[in-house]
This record gives structure tokens, C-alpha cells and sequence, in this order.
């Protein structure tokens, strides 16, 4: 149900993440991961909770549900990050002020589950794996000029499986600045994301299954116009939500635009924050400005 589900939004253009977004709590303890999470083609975020038969929400779903709501919750792991929500910090703080509304849908019948996990067939065919801090597995197959990254699960329906992958291709050049803007650890952070991702279905899913997602998701990659992932980030309004913020500085390091980003210093000495998300701090800002001016140099 929660697959039919995703489809018709897709259907009706909304953007919808392939896998499940971890949000945590408020205070610091404790996760949860809604069914679907979504944004509408007006731009507007959405979540839709699936219940199936008697079941009612977890103590977990519980405690965090209302915060997500109100805008206290907090996005968390690499799935959050790639559909452009930034973990660590309160969706109140990034853009969201009210928070994304949550609608509860119940069905009869069955409860899904999850399956094997396809990680040693990923490595053979020469992907590094890893897992992130709210256990998402994910993997990277490094090509000459860009990174391409997938995160993926296997699921079983009533009579089928799902092989589900978000992906999303990189450099080390966008990473490198991404993560030392936001003054972060790690080695990726996404260029341009294929927000339909992947999606196998069959009775069983194979070796051969994952093959295909492979080299699906390679061609993708290859496929990609980094340049214009680069501008497309870098004509991001200051106002952007999410990991917008930190998305258009990196880019404009990147594309060495000094300039500009010496002009946002120059806004934030005299007191004008550009309408930059409350986490962004004139630290980000000094930042991208020194990376830009190594790029410059070749430092």
C-alpha cells in the first residue's frame, strides 16, 4: 500500500523519497521513520504515516510525530541530507517554522517487510560500503571525474520484493567544499540526486537485480551535467530551506565566485543576514570564502 501510495503522488508530480527519513527527537534520545515522505509540486512538504490492520502508532512515533509537526524534530543520517533537509538541526531552524503536517492513513491486511541485504553483491561489482549513524546503508563507486552514491533497501510486499535506491552523483571538489563550509566530517555530499531513484520489483530479488541497479545507476551518473548541477545550486536564493544554504555557498566555492561571496561578508558586517536559515552563521560565510580563494589559487 505504502508503494501504491508513492506512485500516485509521483503521478500528480510530487517528489517523493525513494527511502524512509530518520527524524529524532527534540531532546536528543530516540528516532522514528515515517512511511512517506514528500513535497508537492507548490514546493509545500508532506508526510503520510501507513498503518495496516490494528496497528497503531509506536511510543517512538508517538514522542516524535507531534515535534515533526511543530517543527522541533530533527532530521537525521544521509537519506534526510539527500532530499535536502539538514540533519542535526530542528526543521524550525532551516526553514520550516511550522513544521511538515503529518496525515495518519490506515488499511486492512499485512505488514511489509524488510529483507536481505544486497551489500557483498554492491562490493563485488566494486562499490565501498557504509553505513551511516541512523543505520542507512549506502555505497559509493568512484569514477574518474565524480563519486556516484546510492542508498538502497530490499522489501517484501504481499508477493513481490522492491530493490529501492536514492541516488545522487558528486565530486570530490563539491564534497570537499560542502563539508568544510558546514564544517562537518565525511567525504560526500550530493550534486545532483535523481529524486525518482530506483526501484526493482520482482517475486524474488536477485543477484542479477542488483546488477542492473548498478550499472543502472552508474549510467546514470555518467549521464549527469555537472556544471549545471553547479549553477543550478549556485542561483539558489540566500533564503533557500534545508541544505539549500549550504548547497549554493559550496557551489559558488566551487565556481570561485569571490566576489559574491565577499559581498555576502560584506551584508553580514553590516548587519543584513540575506535571509539566511537560522543555522547558517557568518562562520559558513568566511569559510566559503576561503575555500573560493583557494580554489583561486590552487592552494
Amino acid at each position: 500500500m505504502t508503494d501504491d501510495l508513492k506512485a500516485q503522488l509521483e503521478s500528480q508530480g510530487y517528489r517523493v523519497s525513494k527511502e524512509e527519513l530518520s527524524f529524532g527527537s527534540s531532546c536528543g534520545t530516540g528516532r522514528c521513520r515515517p512511511d512517506i515522505v514528500y513535497q508537492a509540486p507548490d514546493g509545500k512538504w508532506g508526510i503520510i504515516e501507513v498503518k495496516t490492520g490494528d496497528a497503531s502508532l509506536t511510543f517512538r512515533q508517538e514522542e516524535i510525530y507531534p515535534q515533526i509537526d511543530s517543527g522541533d524534530a530533527i532530521p537525521r543520517g544521509k537519506v534526510a541530507n539527500t532530499f535536502g533537509l539538514k540533519p542535526g538541526i530542528p526543521l524550525k531552524n532551516q526553514g520550516y517554522p511550522n513544521g511538515i503536517p503529518i496525515e495518519i492513513k490506515t488499511f486492512p491486511g499485512g505488514r511489509a517487510m524488510r529483507t536481505r541485504d544486497v551489500t557483498p553483491v554492491l562490493k563485488a561489482l566494486g562499490w565501498n560500503a557504509y553505513t551511516d549513524e541512523v543505520g542507512d546503508k549506502y555505497t559509493h563507486y568512484e569514477l574518474s571525474d565524480r563519486v556516484v552514491e546510492i542508498i538502497y533497501s530490499v522489501r517484501r510486499g504481499l508477493d513481490h520484493q522492491d530493490f529501492r535506491a536514492m541516488l545522487s552523483v558528486s565530486t570530490d571538489a563539491f564534497s570537499i567544499a560542502y563539508k568544510r563550509i558546514d564544517n562537518e566530517t565525511g567525504t560526500y555530499a550530493p550534486l545532483i540526486v535523481a529524486w525518482k531513484g530506483l526501484d526493482i520489483r520482482a517475486s524474488e530479488i536477485l543477484e542479477d537485480h542488483v546488477r542492473q541497479a548498478s550499472e543502472e545507476a552508474i549510467a546514470w551518473a555518467k549521464e549527469q551535467d555537472l556544471a549545471a548541477g553547479l549553477q543550478k545550486h549556485a542561483a539558489l536564493p540566500t533564503t533557500a530551506p534545508g541544505t539549500g544554504p549550504v548547497l549554493h555557498l559550496a557551489a559558488l566555492a566551487v565556481l570561485r565566485d569571490v566576489t559574491k561571496l565577499k559581498s555576502y561578508q560584506a551584508s553580514w558586517a553590516a548587519g543584513d543576514r540575506l535571509g539566511f536559515v537560522p543555522y547558517v552563521t557568518k562562520d559558513y560565510i568566511d569559510r566559503a570564502v576561503s575555500l573560493a580563494e583557494e580554489f583561486v589559487t590552487g592552494a
